[in-house]
């Protein structure tokens, strides 16, 4: 299988689903907008209602956009009995992780499905630390999805010939030493030293990989509440130390304090830190690739794929939004629905969101927030579009606030998928793609 990468997180760790908690950022999951205050973090088919006509309707929680990390936030409201709803412009849920279908003539009663985005994924077919999978548990929904686990992947490098032993090599997981051969058949013993004393440091006890993943997302929010959530990672937190400050900065610092100067090892991280956010290893926080070691290189490590695609856990986590609980309103998921803006208040000088307006005119009110999982430059630009009184100052200062978030932050140059469409029959059942 050829990894494919996304602006998006590939793998499901930290970035993926942690809009939920309001834990960790990423381009992906961008912003919470709160109400009293605009507090800002940079951070499967389903059937949906549509209104047609000019509305006013009151929720408690309002989610703008349909990725990962908006289906998690508005899952996770929902099931602690928030009224929620989770408005999507396009057609279907998932945002880059959603998954399409093409039928071939040859074989039409058979269609393909594929993928748009994020298809590498580990920690999700079991209980652990992965958030995204902690949500699916939390909302009730991990049992929805079959998973295949598997070992390993092929890498094809076309700097060499087809013909050429370099031109792919397989990648395997676990801690069995069969990664390290395959390093060394690629690029020399050089290279597969070095990575071993790199994957020793990071991987160690106490290291920055076990680190990474002491503390549970779901016990990190950004109110008052962390006190009680936290209280019984205390110890592990403090044992952190001032790792912590590696663990938020770029990847690249971990491998130069490390000393993993190899040229191939580099490019090696590079590639993993692009298919966690689809920016280099320079541009990549630390704390996920640390993290992503772990489920790569530990004992007994797969990685994991949902049966159906994507489009599976898409379902899951929507299933979780709509289940119907006792004593709690179930959540809604109304596709083609894009916000034409937020609603934009100034009360005793700071700025609020109280809902959005759909581009049918309809209003959503929001008694408890607004969180908004569309990219950090389209927020902006919605934001912007929304002040309606240049006179609110404190308005335009936070939006002016996101407005130069977006441009500091750096997009991910163009890239394109290729998808084929290849009919197993006669295919070997050991294929290793």
């Amino acid at each position: 299988m050829a990894m494919k990468v996304s602006t998006t997180a590939t793998f499901a760790l930290l970035q993926i689903g942690t809009a939920a908690v309001s834990a960790f950022t990423s381009p992906s999951i961008n912003s919470v907008i709160r109400s009293p205050s605009i507090h800002l973090r940079s951070s499967p088919s389903a059937t949906a209602s549509t209104i047609t006509d000019a509305d006013e309707e009151e929720w408690d929680v309002v989610v703008v956009g349909s990725g990962v990390g908006g289906l998690s936030a508005a899952a996770m409201c929902a099931r602690y009995g928030l009224k929620t709803i989770c408005v999507e412009a396009h057609d279907a849920p998932g945002g880059v992780a959603h998954s399409f279908v093409r039928r071939a003539s040859s074989s039409p009663n058979r269609p393909f499905v594929f993928d748009s985005g994020p298809s590498l994924l580990s920690g999700m077919s079991s209980k652990g630390t992965n958030p995204l999978r902690q949500v699916l548990d939390a909302v009730g929904t991990a049992d929805d999805i079959d998973w295949v686990t598997y070992d390993g992947w092929m890498v094809h490098d076309t700097a060499f010939p087809m013909d050429d032993s370099r031109s792919s090599f397989r990648l395997t997981t676990g801690s069995d030493g069969t990664w390290e051969d395959a390093i060394e058949a690629k690029a020399g013993v050089d290279s597969r030293r070095e990575f071993t004393k790199f994957k020793k440091k990071m991987m160690s006890s106490g290291g920055l990989s076990e680190s990474s993943a002491l503390l549970p997302p779901m016990a990190l929010r950004g109110d008052f509440g962390a006190l009680f959530t936290m209280g019984s990672y205390v110890f592990k937190f403090l044992t952190i130390g001032l790792q912590g400050t590696l663990l938020t900065g770029p990847f690249t610092e971990c491998m130069n304090l490390y000393g993993l100067n190899d040229r191939f090892n580099r490019q090696w991280f590079d590639y993993l830190a692009f298919a966690l956010s689809g920016l280099d290893a320079a541009h990549t926080q630390a704390a996920p690739v640390a993290y992503t070691m772990i489920d790569l290189h530990k004992d007994g490590a797969v990685l994991d794929y949902p049966k159906g695609g994507m489009d599976s856990m898409i379902q899951a986590l929507v299933n979780g939004l709509e289940m119907k609980r006792d004593n709690v309103e179930s959540g809604e998921l109304r596709l083609k629905s894009r916000v034409e803006r937020f609603v934009l208040n100034e009360v005793k000088n700071k700025a609020t969101c109280t809902g959005v307006v759909l581009e049918n005119g309809t209003v959503l009110k929001a008694r408890r927030g607004v969180i908004c999982n569309a990219p950090l430059w389209n927020m902006a630009k919605l934001l912007e579009d929304s002040i309606t009184n240049p006179l609110d100052l404190s308005v335009a200062a936070a939006v002016n606030d996101v407005r130069s978030q977006a441009n500091e932050m750096e997009m991910t140059g163009s890239f394109m998928h290729l998808h084929l469409g290849i009919p197993n029959d006669g295919l070997p059942a050991h294929l290793d793609c």
